[in-house]
């Protein structure tokens, strides 16, 4: 799943206005929480405007002096996690081909549309036309958000029938993401595994006689499956059963067409990392 950054705050190229300090300073919290989130997706991939991200950190920096915008520093926070994410700059290697324009189309089509070539929601766009599966971060909730998503329209002319009306899901917080995420990327395929058997027993022992237990059922495992979180670095999954009181880890089985992953509960519980227990704890568990 591709998910791009939108560094805009208006879309329609309006500028930006000192009384927006108090709109950013209760929604800049939520933007930072869904790029935190996308951390614990490693099936996900992150996309930004490097030239889109150094206006909008100039714009807060301007905010900051002339406002005294009172909070953590957002720039600061914003880079790490695009750099901890490994995030791609489209503005390195574009999509958008140079004979093609992209407009905005403002209250459903009744607004004159708008010219928005070499923004993040054109580049979107067009990777969505490509049969690419992706979706927005967006800064504002009020601008556009999962009721109000971005409608663009991608032609060769604006006035020529050759056009297509391109649907953008956009997100302004992590519950809203995270949940388009777990339901629309490539499926992930729980493979039952005889070595650990299903619903705590079958399991097979190794030669130091200790083996750790599916605990569920096969069918139980896959729905566990379908939201687990895991870190970039590591091949495998992670997710909380509650019926047993445990995690669940889910190991990918490598490159192939189905996507596999086979699973089991840990014998010992203290090997699931730290970072995905607190993570799962203190903010996972209220988002899906």
């Amino acid at each position: 799943m591709n998910i791009f950054i939108n560094e805009a705050i208006h879309l329609d190229g309006s500028e930006w206005i000192a009384d927006e300090k108090t709109l950013l300073n209760s929604n800049i919290i939520g933007l930072l929480k869904a790029i935190k989130a996308l951390e614990y997706i490693p099936d996900s991939i992150i996309h930004y405007s490097g030239e889109g991200i150094r206006e909008l950190f100039e714009h807060l920096t301007l905010l900051d002096s002339l406002n005294d915008y009172a909070m953590s520093n957002p720039i600061f926070w914003i880079r790490q996690l695009l750099y901890d994410l490994g995030g791609n700059n489209w503005n390195d290697k574009s999509l958008q081909p140079s004979q093609i324009s992209y407009y905005l189309q403002i209250n459903r089509g009744s607004n004159t549309p708008i010219n928005i070539n070499n923004s993040t929601v054109a580049e979107i766009a067009e990777y969505i036309y490509l049969n690419k599966k992706a979706a927005l971060v967006n800064l504002l909730s009020s601008e556009y958000n999962t009721e109000v998503p971005i409608h663009v329209n991608r032609s060769r002319d604006i006035t020529m029938p050759e056009m297509s009306m391109i649907k953008i899901h956009c997100f302004a917080d992590s519950k809203g993401l995270v949940n388009h995420i777990n339901l629309n990327r490539i499926p992930r395929i729980f493979n039952l595994s005889p070595k650990h058997g299903q619903n705590g027993k079958g399991a097979i022992s190794n030669n130091k006689g200790v083996v750790s237990v599916l605990e569920c059922s096969k069918e139980e495992a896959q729905s566990l499956l379908s939201f687990a979180i895991g870190r970039r670095d590591k091949n495998e999954l992670y997710s909380f059963d509650s019926e047993h009181d445990k995690f669940i880890v889910f190991k990918f089985e490598g490159n192939n067409p189905q996507n596999q992953h086979h699973g089991y509960h840990p014998a010992d519980q203290s090997i699931i990392p730290i970072e995905i227990r607190e993570y799962w704890i203190e903010e996972y568990k209220f988002i899906i």
